[in-house]
């Protein structure tokens, strides 16, 4: 199984982003660690400072699925913002947690834009 290791300069916000992204409360956690377990990986987030940001990948094969991720995560988009830049879920949308790593969830093939937003139909 793939482990992701990630550091986390507040652990609340990324308690709140990861349980949006996965949809349930981490599998263990303590005042300065998390950890989720999936079918794809184990994700260990320890508080901390990290200089580098990773991509990470989480592949979502259906449609319904990917547009229910983007429903919960879309409170952390900024589609104001951006909302020139906005662009329709096809196969994959990209995230970026409060720490700065980025997600591509999805078709692990499609490439995305990290700077932009997504809608659905």
């Amino acid at each position: 199984m793939i482990k992701y290791d990630i550091k986390s300069r507040n652990l609340n916000d990324s308690l709140v982003f990861y349980r949006a992204l996965f949809n349930k409360m981490p599998d263990l956690l303590s005042l300065d660690y998390l950890r989720f377990n999936t079918d794809q990986f184990q994700l260990e987030i320890t508080e901390g400072i990290s200089n580098t940001n990773q991509t990470l990948l989480m592949e979502i094969n259906d449609g319904n699925d990917l547009k229910a991720i983007h429903n919960r995560m879309s409170r952390f988009l900024s589609k104001e913002r951006l909302k020139e830049d906005c662009e329709v879920i096809q196969e994959a949308i990209g995230l970026i947690d409060p720490d700065g790593n980025h997600w591509r969830v999805g078709d692990p093939n499609t490439e995305v834009q990290f700077e932009k937003c997504y809608v659905t139909h």
